[in-house]
């Protein structure tokens, strides 16, 4: 199955090794600039080297995200505007990372995987696919 796992599930995965294994093993990762972003943002050093290792094991394939200046990122976009990032932000700047993720993994066919219930709650509206951590972990593995 295709996944695209929302930044915040990685704090899940950090001191998890047989999870992260079984979720490489069964599933085909998926993972945005957007999101190595957020991941290179976090301040605390010790957790964002445990993160990087869960990426190193999990081997994510980059997917492009779609043209956006806010954004920018030459070396990984595709050109056209996200078909349902407007229908998940509606007018909130604050969901725009969130949206560009889900967007793209909803293009992919990815099943969403995110503790964010506001964007879980927006995707599944649209009727695709979106599972909290603990859901997915029950489901999928």
């Amino acid at each position: 199955m295709k996944i695209m796992l929302d930044s915040n599930i990685y704090d899940e995965l950090i001191e998890k090794p047989e999870v992260v294994e079984a979720i490489k093993s069964k599933h085909d990762i998926y993972i945005t600039t957007v999101q190595i972003k957020e991941l290179a943002r976090i301040p605390d050093e010790k957790k964002k080297e445990k993160i990087l290792r869960v990426l190193d094991v999990i081997s994510p394939q980059q997917v492009p995200i779609p043209f956006s200046f806010s954004n920018m990122d030459f070396a990984s976009f595709r050109f056209s505007w996200g078909q349902y990032k407007d229908l998940i932000t509606g007018n909130s700047k604050q969901m725009d990372d969130d949206a560009l993720i889900a967007d793209v993994a909803i293009e992919a066919n990815c099943l969403i995987v995110s503790k964010d219930t506001d964007l879980l709650n927006k995707v599944r509206k649209l009727g695709f696919s979106a599972v909290r951590y603990k859901e997915f972990i029950s489901k999928y593995i």
